[in-house]
């Protein structure tokens, strides 16, 4: 079957659009495999200056139109990823809308129209007073600078998208705060193939040293993880190496055999546990009774969203149909969810957990 030649939209936001002089910017790849048109256009936006935007039009060729989709993206970020460093701006991709057939010298094309939604599940019901109340217990003490920093790159770890993403955050808050929590009695260097203490023959001594960084976040793990730690540290640590040595997200996920959300979630609640052990130690330090703490712990700190796929041809007119024009061939239509609250909504996304001793 003879590849089709597709056109695959996106919206692209920069603080840098087209010089007023171009009405159109084109890239072709150096191997020939795809084209990007770009156009300054402007749509919805909180002023005039927000409602500006890339319009970026994907043109490659493919069998099937939703793999066609999938390499547009990935070939799109690849060619913001170095304009970025060109023209030391900012490219972040907010959707795609549209691939379309876009075969030459048809007068009918096919074309698939997306359209994404927020995350369909309402809010939990479950913030209370009772919590507040904890977080003031929390900050009764004054918390150290460091372990402030690392609450600060988990929480926003919480609210980043996708899981590879959260994963760092949630990394950087390990690494933080298990060089600061990191104890200081002094350890040997080990063995890289068996494990044993090394010891130097001159001296005839074993060198010890406090904890390296990732000793320190091995250490904090054990004490952290129940099951199998040493297994999940040498997982989190693979993908940690794997990421800062630039191994695509999909590759790691597959050599390892687990899902990017199970990775960062796993490694998010392990960092969550941590943090709640140094911070109720903190309090129950300077308390003069027991005292209890409404928690919730969240089952995955994953973010979903929902997109919508209409399969759909139109007719379409080209001045020249050897050379269809982007702008001549512009589907729009409006597609609406509407989500409806149930009566009772669930509540077990986080399990209330509260703990003794603060």
């Amino acid at each position: 079957m003879p590849a089709t030649r597709w056109r695959v939209d996106f919206r692209v936001k920069s603080d840098m659009v087209l010089a007023k002089d171009q009405s159109e910017v084109v890239f072709t790849a150096p191997d020939d495999s795809h084209e990007i048109h770009l156009f300054t256009r402007r749509g919805a936006g909180k002023h005039a200056a927000d409602e500006l935007y890339l319009a970026t039009h994907v043109i490659l060729h493919d069998e099937d139109p939703m793999r066609a989709a999938d390499r547009a993206a990935d070939y799109l970020r690849a060619f913001l990823n170095v304009l970025s460093v060109v023209t030391s701006s900012y490219y972040r991709v907010e959707e795609r809308t549209l691939v379309a057939d876009w075969t030459l010298r048809v007068s009918h094309r096919r074309f698939l129209y997306f359209k994404r939604f927020p995350n369909p599940n309402v809010p939990i019901y479950g913030l209370e007073q009772a919590h507040l109340a904890s977080a003031m217990k929390l900050m009764s003490n004054q918390i150290p600078g460091a372990v402030l920093l690392a609450i600060r790159w988990w929480a926003r770890g919480v609210g980043a998208t996708p899981s590879s993403d959260q994963f760092q955050y949630f990394w950087y808050a390990l690494e933080i705060f298990a060089e600061f929590t990191k104890p200081t009695a002094k350890v040997p260097d080990k063995c890289p193939s068996c494990g044993g203490e090394l010891f130097c023959q001159r001296c005839e001594t074993v060198p010890v040293h406090r904890p390296y960084p990732k000793q320190a976040i091995r250490e904090l793990i054990l004490k952290h993880v129940k099951g199998e730690p040493e297994k999940a540290f040498e997982l989190w640590d693979k993908a940690r190496n794997a990421l800062l040595h630039g191994t695509d997200p999909k590759e790691i996920q597959g050599a390892l055999g687990f899902s990017w959300q199970w990775l960062s979630d796993s490694l998010g609640k392990a960092v969550w546990a941590a943090f709640l052990a140094y911070l109720v130690n903190l309090v129950a330090a300077s308390a003069s009774e027991r005292g209890s703490l409404a928690l919730a712990e969240a089952n995955t700190y994953a973010h979903f969203e929902m997109t919508v796929t209409s399969d759909m041809a139109m007719g379409a007119a080209h001045k020249d149909p050897d050379s269809p024009k982007i702008e001549e061939f512009q589907p729009d239509f409006k597609l609406e969810m509407n989500v409806q609250e149930q009566p009772d909504p669930p509540t077990d996304a986080r399990d209330e957990a509260p703990r003794e001793g603060a």
